[in-house]
């Protein structure tokens, strides 16, 4: 624990369940002599990351939590005198008596269940503003209630923030709630125009692209799917069908008609999975619950009473979300990030939201994820479901389509999708800093410095197998760059040079590997584009080539 006399400046990273957070940090502490304050589940993926980072809590004295719970039921009883006295029932006159007991019972329970944390955040934030210089609190969520305290209780200390989305949110309501961050952090200049529209002031809104998906921005490498379809029980050379559930939640009055939404437009999919098993005996089907096991339960149940011959071709889907999509011919989905994602990296995405089980909704509330210009195909009705599927799949017309949409999709949900949106978003927070509270030092923190003699030593050995390589030597040179690629896995000009190694040595297989792997990297690496297109002469993949070259690169 560092004293605030003596002590680097520190930023608050708290991308909550944020996928692309690790990328942000290791972004940052290579720009900046900088310390990163953190909480769970932040703390927990930059730890398997071996990423350097405090915990907020750890400038609590021993006492804080029972303090909190102290002061959490001083404050529990003074609610429920106000709720005895009838405080919501003269506030709510026109709700049902059984409404109202349903509220003041609700409210109770979520007090109990979460004031205390609210109040070791804020006792957190004060000890650690104590010991430590905290520049600026970097958040995923501005609105949701532990980072929304933080916000606010960090803006009474001095403390700017920066919200950084977890998703693109749907519809041209956003932001759902008023926003609390002093700056944001958004994908696209149509997201940018968003945030104006709700009052946002311009010189707030900065577009970055997401973080989160700038491992969506190249093709995906063999290697990264190579265990999953044994794991899924799957054959890779069959086309799977995924269709990812989404919240009932619309937060709009007219999602109350439809309280079963979800699960009625999974029963819809599940039920063309079981038309589509019987004429296409290859195709392999994925159902993708949200994360929960609660989530989940539902939709387990509904595959299982399925008869014997469908639900055996139906998996469960809990993969990570990239790998997910990784696998999957066509996506399904119901006005979500999932189906983003998809479009993202260049997968045919069906929208399922069908108008007897509340589409509705969508067009009010938060409004829809999607337009009729997005590279999707539009399901309103039951019985569209698998003739859409069918053509996503066997259609060349419907796929050319969807591919020609792309491109205006991907300005639209994240602009520019080249892979760099961590290094923007940590370019950011440094100047934010700056403009703040002042200079920050312009050299890396001390891991930082030791990721760069890493990549200094990836491009010693890439040079090495290089001079081997002129000189005949491929075994040797393929040794080097294989060490390259080991010491920096990031390092993309050593995986294309192994391609182009590999090709030499008549290993086309091998050769298409690492040029996938280095367009993953970079795709505006020119020489791996050229090098995948001679290995696909050689390979017979010229149409597969082509198609990944066109959906990744320029945006």
């Amino acid at each position: 624990m560092s004293q605030r006399g003596d002590a680097r400046p520190a930023v608050f990273l708290c991308l909550m369940g944020y996928r692309g957070a690790e990328r942000v940090a290791e972004a940052l502490l290579i720009q900046a002599d900088v310390d990163l304050l953190t909480l769970d589940p932040t703390t927990e993926l930059l730890n398997k990351h071996g990423i350097p980072n405090e915990s907020l809590y750890a400038y609590n004295p021993e006492d804080t939590l029972d303090l909190a719970r102290a002061e959490a039921l001083r404050r529990i009883a003074g609610v429920n005198a106000a709720i005895e006295k009838g405080v919501l029932r003269s506030r709510y006159p026109f709700l049902e008596h059984e409404t109202i007991e349903r509220l003041e019972t609700t409210l109770g329970a979520a007090l109990q269940r979460d004031l205390v944390a609210g109040i070791m955040m804020v006792e957190s934030l004060h000890h650690a503003a104590e010991h430590r210089d905290v520049r600026l609190l970097v958040v995923s969520e501005d609105h949701s209630r532990d980072m929304r305290t933080l916000v606010h209780y960090g803006q009474q200390l001095g403390i700017p923030s920066l919200q950084v989305l977890h998703g693109v949110p749907v519809g041209p309501t956003v932001p759902t709630f008023p926003t609390a961050a002093t700056y944001h952090a958004v994908y696209s200049e149509h997201l940018k125009n968003v945030f104006a529209a709700h009052g946002v002031p311009g010189e707030c809104v900065f577009v970055t692209g997401n973080p989160a998906w700038d491992r969506l921005a190249g093709p995906v490498p063999s290697g990264a799917t190579r265990l999953v379809y044994p794991e899924m029980g799957l054959d890779p050379g069959r086309p799977i069908i995924t269709y990812a559930t989404t919240s009932d939640r619309h937060w709009c009055h007219a999602d109350q008609p439809f309280p079963s939404h979800a699960e009625d437009n999974a029963r819809a999919v599940l039920d063309a999975y079981a038309i589509l098993a019987a004429r296409h005996p290859d195709w392999q089907f994925m159902l993708r619950p949200r994360a929960s096991r609660v989530d989940a339960a539902p939709y387990e149940a509904m595959v299982e009473a399925l008869p014997a011959h469908v639900r055996e071709r139906i998996r469960i889907d809990r993969l990570s979300p990239y790998h997910s999509l990784a696998i999957s011919d066509v996506v399904l989905c119901t006005q979500s990030n999932f189906g983003i994602e998809a479009i993202l990296l260049g997968k045919p995405v069906i929208n399922i939201d069908v108008e007897e089980f509340g589409a509705s909704m969508h067009r009010v509330g938060l409004g829809p994820a999607f337009n009729d210009d997005d590279a999707v195909l539009h399901v309103s009705h039951q019985d569209e479901i698998a003739p859409a599927i069918e053509r996503a799949l066997l259609d060349p017309e419907t796929k050319a389509g969807l591919r020609a949409k792309r491109a205006q999709s991907v300005r639209r949900f994240n602009c520019p999708h080249d892979g760099r949106a961590s290094e923007r978003v940590a370019d950011l927070i440094v100047r934010l800093i700056e403009i703040e509270k002042g200079p920050v030092p312009h050299r890396p923190a001390p891991w930082g410095e030791d990721r760069l003699r890493k990549r200094a030593r990836a491009l010693e050995l890439n040079a090495e197998g290089e001079e081997w390589f002129a000189e005949g030597d491929y075994m040797k040179a393929s040794s080097c760059f294989l060490k390259a690629a080991q010491k920096d896995r990031a390092c993309a000009v050593a995986f294309n040079n192994l391609a182009v190694t590999f090709l030499a040595m008549q290993r086309p297989e091998e050769a298409w590997t690492y040029a996938t792997e280095a367009l993953h990297l970079d795709m505006g690496l020119s020489a791996a584009r050229d090098n995948l297109r001679d290995i696909a002469s050689v390979l017979g993949r010229k149409e597969e080539a082509a198609e990944i070259l066109t959906l990744f690169g320029a945006t």
